[in-house]
């Protein structure tokens, strides 16, 4: 389900491709994405993820969004500045807003929103380096008074929409053909030096794109994933049973990263992303590393059917 079937009242949105020149948005270190669709379950099969053409997404650039803002006056332009949110500030959010759906029938489920958007608002306060078109706008030197003035003046729902659009990750995993035995039969292959080829889209309209190999996990790195994750059905007041899932990103950034073979659709500053680079690694999105974990511990689960 897409953000825009329930804000789009509110916002609608222009990417706008650019770099910020201060000293506060030197730190940022995110690529410019624009609003983007709810999270589906991050571990689906869907349909054919190659055929999307996507540009290469910079992982040392801002976000920097362009909305029409809709409100008494009309249409009004208004720009975000943000920087990039750490591991820290996105397990603070998932500790505060974890992730919740509601199954719509036996193969399909659907997030269940935040509707009071408390986490939300508060990590867009964390991240906002500037913004322009607000009566009083937020900018990278003003005092804490003034910052408190600025952020006051930003919906909390224009917050909301904003963090809707660069959190969401979906990832498909990318079939290969099997091995045959001597007799023609299809056969399963387990073992060390396997690999898994995921493709994640992220971005308005899953603009953006990166195709993600990974190593088969060893047992003890799935009971490390398994062990970080948490589940619960709330069944009181729900027609269909709504199911909270909790996964800690920082075991799940680390498992991905001792697994992970190749990623492709990342550049740094214009350049080459480098795997064997720490650095540049660790601008890769928890979120995405998360999501393509999911994907891949599904992978090595039995299909029984339900």
């Amino acid at each position: 389900m897409s953000n825009a079937d329930t804000q789009g009242d509110n916002l609608t949105t222009t990417l706008t491709a650019s770099s910020v020149n201060s000293d506060a948005a030197a730190q940022v270190l995110s690529a410019n994405q624009s609003n983007a669709t709810t999270p589906r379950a991050n571990d689906g099969e869907g349909g054919d993820p190659n055929s999307i053409e996507a540009p290469p997404f910079d992982l040392a650039e801002p976000f920097d969004m362009t909305f029409n803002a809709r409100g008494r006056s009309g249409k009004v332009k208004v720009r975000h500045i943000l920087r990039r949110a750490t591991l820290r500030d996105l397990m603070e959010r998932d500790q505060a807003q974890p992730y919740r759906t509601r199954m719509l029938n036996d193969d399909v489920e659907e997030p269940v929103p935040d509707l009071d958007n408390k986490a939300d608002i508060k990590l867009y306060d964390k991240l906002v380096v500037k913004t322009f078109g607000y009566r009083v706008n937020v900018e990278p030197d003003q005092s804490q008074d003034d910052r408190k003035s600025a952020l006051a003046a930003i919906p909390g729902q224009h917050k909301k929409d904003i963090i809707s659009a660069i959190t969401p990750v979906n990832t498909d995993y990318v079939p290969e053909a099997l091995p045959e035995s001597a007799d023609g039969d299809e056969v399963f292959v387990y073992g060390e030096g396997l690999t898994y080829k995921f493709v994640s889209t992220f971005g308005f309209n899953d603009q953006f794109k990166a195709t993600v190999v990974m190593r088969e996990p060893n047992d003890a790195q799935l009971s490390k994933f398994k062990g970080s994750t948490k589940f619960a059905i709330d069944k009181t007041t729900q027609r269909r049973p709504v199911t909270e899932m909790r996964v800690d990103l920082k075991p799940a950034v680390e498992i991905f990263d001792s697994l992970v073979e190749s990623i492709d659709g990342f550049i740094v500053s214009g350049s080459a992303f480098e795997l064997s680079n720490k650095l540049h690694l660790a601008l890769v999105d928890p979120y995405l590393k998360r999501s393509v974990l999911n994907a891949l511990v599904k992978q090595t689960q039995l299909d029984l059917g339900n």
